[in-house]
C-alpha cells in the first residue's frame, strides 16, 4: 500500500463525498468547530456561529449551505473543519482498504 495518493484515488474521494454528505448534512455530528479566526467567516457564510461553555467556536449542522451533498461554497474560503474532515469511510477508500464501489455500497444502504 502506497502513501502517495493518486488522482484516481483522490477522484475517488470526491466522488464518495459528493455520493454521501451526512458528514455536512448533520448525521455524524451536530456542529462543527471553527478556529477562533474563522468566525467572522462562519458569519459571512451564514454559518451561525455560536460559543461553547468551554469558550469553544462552532457552527450548527446540517449545514445551511448544503445543497443535496454538494457544497456551493467548498471552492471559495470556508472553515478548515470543512476543508479536512474525513469520515472513517473516506479514510479507508483512500488508503485502498476499501474500493469506491463498495464504498458507495455502504452510503446507499445508510441512506435508506
Amino acid at each position: 500500500m502506497s502513501d502517495i495518493l493518486t488522482d484516481e484515488r483522490l477522484g475517488e474521494g470526491s466522488e464518495l463525498c459528493t455520493s454521501c454528505g451526512l458528514c455536512c448534512q448533520g448525521i455524524l455530528e451536530k456542529a462543527a468547530v471553527l478556529e477562533p479566526e474563522e468566525v467572522e467567516l462562519a458569519r459571512e457564510l451564514d454559518l451561525e456561529p455560536f460559543v461553547t461553555r468551554d469558550d469553544i467556536n462552532k457552527f450548527h449542522l446540517p449545514c445551511p449551505l448544503i445543497e443535496g451533498n454538494v457544497c456551493p461554497v467548498y471552492m471559495s474560503p470556508h472553515p478548515n473543519v470543512c476543508r479536512e474532515f474525513q469520515c472513517i469511510l473516506l479514510d479507508q477508500l483512500l488508503s485502498g482498504e476499501i474500493s469506491l464501489e463498495a464504498s458507495l455500497k455502504i452510503i446507499t444502504k445508510i441512506k435508506k
